[in-house]
């Protein structure tokens, strides 16, 4: 089947929506698709696609109505983002962006990234919702910590609101005495605040240490020599960043909201409430000082890297496209 994958986010973005697409692209490929990436709707006058999936539901709107106006024989897929769902489609916004409400009316699947999405779902769009989660492929994991010496975070992801990036940073500024956490940020600013907020920040907490936007490779490398992932944000949709933890063991502390519950189950012991500093600090201490408590995180990773096993993304994104023909 050919298949083209609209992204509005390019590669030099290293967004999640960019990552996703890239992603899916060679997972199709493997399994004997022609597949295509384009960015701009107005390509679609060109595609000779016999199926067009839009990542994000705003951002793809133009090139999904475009491309069903011109192929109306042909079908559309939608991806939903965390954008999408928390914020763009919230009943009190739905009215702004009408265009994304008739490319999710008019699509012949919608996929979400992690079940809890379907809450979010009025009951046309349900029937029609499928659930494509990320693997957790397995990669090289790092020797295990030893309590008592210093615990080394690692926060992934760009500055910007929904992220509440510097939660971390906030947590680790005074910490008890006889504590060490050192955090390290990978992920650019997106806007002159937040990049005078963190450059601020790095001059006056000595435990947190901001590396910019860095290639995917370092933050492979960061992920691979940290104790422990941070991820504060106040919506997601699912977080590619926490099924590569997954997959390397590392343990995961996380914001209580659906885009992480979704992945990591409601009993995880690792989350904290959103926006609460004092909350994470203490999973931080916990994590540093007990050692029951983070090996718990440990292996709660090892459930979840089988229950993501290498494969099931790729058959779950099959099964979609299947449905389309």
């Amino acid at each position: 089947m050919r298949v083209a994958i609209f992204s509005a986010a390019t590669r030099e973005t290293r967004s999640g929506n960019w990552v996703t697409a890239d992603r899916w692209r060679k997972l199709l490929t493997s399994a004997g698709h022609r597949v295509s990436i384009i960015h701009d709707y107005r390509d679609v006058v060109d595609c000779a696609a016999d199926v067009l999936i839009g990542l994000h539901a705003r951002r793809s709107a133009r090139a999904l109505t475009r491309f069903k106006t011109l192929h109306p024989d042909r079908s559309t897929i939608v991806v939903l983002t965390g954008t999408d769902i928390y914020r763009d489609l919230l009943p009190s916004r739905k009215r702004r962006f009408p265009s994304a409400i008739a490319a999710l009316d008019g699509c012949c699947q919608i996929i979400m990234l992690q079940p809890l999405m379907a809450t979010r779902l009025k009951r046309g769009w349900r029937s029609k919702s499928s659930v494509v989660m990320m693997d957790a492929a397995k990669v090289a994991i790092p020797a295990k910590r030893k309590v008592g010496k210093m615990l080394k975070a690692c926060v992934v992801g760009h500055l910007r609101h929904e992220k509440d990036p510097l939660r971390a940073a906030m947590a680790v500024r005074k910490l008890p005495s006889k504590v060490s956490v050192e955090v390290t940020h990978a992920g650019g600013a997106l806007s002159d605040s937040f990049q005078a907020r963190a450059d601020r920040e790095s001059a006056l907490n000595l435990n947190w240490h901001w590396l910019g936007s860095i290639p995917y490779g370092k933050v492979q490398r960061l992920m691979r020599s940290s104790d422990l992932l941070i991820n504060s944000s106040r919506a997601e949709g699912a977080p590619n960043v926490l099924f590569e933890a997954i997959g390397s063991r590392l343990p995961i502390l996380a914001s209580k909201i659906d885009g992480h519950v979704g992945i990591l189950g409601a009993d995880y012991p690792g989350f904290f409430r959103v926006g609460d500093t004092k909350g994470l600090q203490e999973q931080l201490v916990r994590c540093a000082t007990d050692e029951s408590f983070y090996r718990s995180l440990v292996a709660s990773m090892e459930s979840l890297a089988k229950k993501y096993r290498e494969g099931s993304e790729l058959k779950a994104l099959q099964a979609v496209v299947k449905c389309c023909r």
